[in-house]
């Protein structure tokens, strides 16, 4: 898909008359292309985009539904959020992965409310192209980060709670061996003694500073994402009436390091996080995801952090 991706883009042009363009397909994972949708997450574009797009121009939702606002499903996917972190909580399998399916529902109305503000927008500019990007200083936009930091906020609260409730163990599993009978006598005492102390857990303060860690990486990354979707969008999707200016757009667009470094954000933006939690926890493997990517989350944002301010100061010299 991320190829299918690439080929569109080395086939975009930047439009001369960007005011007088209309819509030319009705549905396409690919279409219209615009910054935000490149640095977004695998799951988001092509089954959350996808799915809430279906729901609107096929089913019509907003049509059926004419009394529905996006500002009612984006508190409808922080309920949600709210119910299934409470449930997440739980040690029972049945229902932290129960909580890891509303999480997930509430990822999917974050897109439908976009999808809806979209199309709405698009009904009255009669029929013009809307492109993938966010409304910022917009009311709907304020709207909608509020739900998605509380959504996040509920989600680490429910991790910090769940991990001091039960706390995880400080070591990994312990694999059972087969060894003969006078061997396991032999060795009982020792091998009793062992297991308890490799059994010890991790401790309330270390659980809280890893979730504090990992609450605090998170915020920073869509912050930091947010940052720099609307700094790219601004330098390439803003056109002016001056062709030298629209071919640099085009070539930087177009080139390998911008891709690059759009499609690196792919893995690493606050909301393939928050994709990456809910499938650890539908899998119960939350605790080893935390661990894993204690240090190694920090070291993949700041990288990309770096390279990519120092690419945006080099397009733009």
């Amino acid at each position: 898909m991320d190829i299918a991706l690439f080929v569109n883009l080395q086939k975009w042009t930047v439009p001369i008359n960007g005011d007088n363009r209309t819509v030319k397909e009705t549905f396409s994972a690919f279409y219209p292309l615009s910054v935000k949708l490149i640095m977004v997450d695998h799951v988001t574009h092509y089954v959350h985009d996808i799915l809430a797009r279906f729901v609107e121009y096929n089913l019509h939702f907003s049509s059926l539904i004419p009394g529905v606002t996006v500002h009612q499903i984006s508190y409808a996917g922080l309920l949600a959020a709210l119910i299934g972190s409470r449930l997440m909580i739980s040690d029972e399998p049945k229902h932290y992965r129960i909580g890891a399916i509303l999480f997930e529902l509430r990822n999917l109305a974050d897109s439908l409310d976009g999808v809806i503000y979209r199309s709405r927008k698009r009904q009255h500019d009669i029929g013009k192209i809307v492109l993938y990007e966010s409304d910022y200083g917009s009311y709907g936009n304020n709207v909608d980060f509020f739900c998605d930091f509380l959504g996040g906020l509920f989600f680490c609260t429910a991790i910090l709670i769940k991990f001091l409730k039960y706390q995880p163990s400080k070591y990994p599993k312990i694999f059972l061996i087969r060894r003969p009978k006078a061997y396991i006598l032999d060795t009982f005492h020792t091998t009793k003694t062992q297991m308890n102390s490799q059994r010890r857990s991790v401790s309330s303060f270390q659980v809280k500073l890893l979730v504090f860690f990992f609450s605090f990486r998170l915020l920073f990354t869509g912050l930091i994402w947010d940052h720099f979707v609307q700094k790219y969008h601004d330098l390439l999707m803003v056109f002016f009436n001056n062709p030298n200016v629209h071919k640099m757009q085009e070539q930087t667009f177009k080139s390998i390091s911008m891709w690059l470094i759009m499609w690196l954000w792919r893995f690493g933006n606050p909301c393939a996080i928050l994709e990456h939690l809910s499938i650890t926890t539908f899998c119960g493997k939350l605790w080893d995801y935390l661990v894993f990517t204690n240090y190694i989350g920090w070291v993949y944002l700041i990288v990309l952090t770096k390279y990519f301010d120092a690419n945006t100061l080099y397009r733009v010299v």
